[in-house]
């Protein structure tokens, strides 16, 4: 493959990576000057190449520096295996060590999963199914920490105000934001309330969420139920995945976001920073890792920077 050839699929990469959230700066830098040291190299194969590249750089930065310079090399590769008619050999990683795994993404048939699983817990008829059906679509629809869902007060939905949103008060960095709310979140919430309020001990707490006895609700108890109802559901996570947590729903929401966004042929690089504030970071680059467990989503993105199939000739770094 020539040099210009390298060039245009390593653009490619770094659109369809910046498509998903990614910053992409130092991944960039250390590409270029990959292929700036492949374009004076000897070496018979891109695995070879890769690993006499980042060994001149193991003297300056360590072990550490050398397997990230490896990883990076290795993702770019493997990006381009389903473009090129002959193997690319991918250079093999040094012991590292233990690495933060991908989180879980619910599939939209787990989330109804799990919603048909809340709406059957005991005891029936009172408050508790409701609690929790209304709160799982709530994190599905908004993305809300966990604790920022726990913590809301009666006075902080504003459901009838235009548009229908929420306030977050006080919650990580002590910041406070409004959040608005999709038509699919707003009627469960007013249905919620109008059972919570029927109800003549829903007076005892200012707190949206009650449990069936009227207490409000709290993370030990949100959690426990949680864990049941993915047990009744059977999910269960494979393939190197965190478990799913209430969390997972936070992941979820912006992975699905970035897809539909990718769907609708919006321009992801702009509307980055908006997802960011509507999920309470403090920068863009706080959301990237909630965009790293998704298949469909680089799949998403992959379709619109797609690079030519071109042949690899014989010779030359492959």
């Amino acid at each position: 493959m020539n040099c210009a050839q390298w060039e245009r699929h390593l653009d490619a990469y770094l659109a369809v990576q910046r498509a998903v959230g990614k910053s992409m700066v130092a991944e960039e830098r250390l590409l270029r000057d990959f292929l700036d040291h492949c374009s004076r190299s000897e070496a018979t194969s891109s695995g070879q190449a890769a690993m006499d590249w980042a060994h001149t750089s193991s003297s300056r930065f360590g072990s550490s520096g050398e397997a990230r310079r490896l990883t990076v090399v290795r993702t770019f590769l493997s990006f381009l295996r389903p473009f090129c008619s002959e193997p690319l050999l991918l250079p093999i990683s040094p012991r590292q060590g233990p690495r933060r795994k991908p989180p879980y993404v619910f599939s939209g048939a787990e989330m109804a999963a799990l919603h048909d699983r809340a709406g059957r817990l005991w005891p029936r008829g009172s408050l508790r199914p409701l609690t929790f059906q209304t709160i799982l679509r709530l994190l599905a629809c908004t993305g809300l920490r966990v604790g920022e869902v726990i913590r809301l007060e009666v006075a902080d939905l504003l459901l009838d105000a235009v548009p229908a949103h929420l306030v977050v008060r006080e919650t990580k960095f002590r910041k406070t934001r409004i959040v608005p709310l999709h038509p699919s979140a707003v009627a469960p919430l007013k249905n919620y309330m109008a059972e919570r309020n029927r109800r003549a001990d829903s007076g005892l707490s200012d707190r949206v969420f009650l449990y069936h006895r009227g207490g409000p609700l709290n993370h030990w108890l949100l959690h426990d139920t949680f864990q049941t109802l993915l047990r009744q559901a059977g999910i269960r996570s494979s393939g190197g995945r965190r478990q799913p947590t209430l969390t997972s729903f936070r992941h979820s929401f912006a992975v699905n976001r970035l897809i539909t966004w990718h769907q609708e042929g919006r321009n992801v690089d702009e509307l980055l920073p908006h997802l960011s504030v509507y999920l309470g970071h403090v920068r863009p680059q706080c959301t990237y890792w909630y965009l790293s467990a998704s298949p469909e989503l680089l799949r998403a993105a992959a379709s619109r920077f797609t690079p030519p199939v071109e042949h690899v000739p014989d010779g030359g770094v492959q």
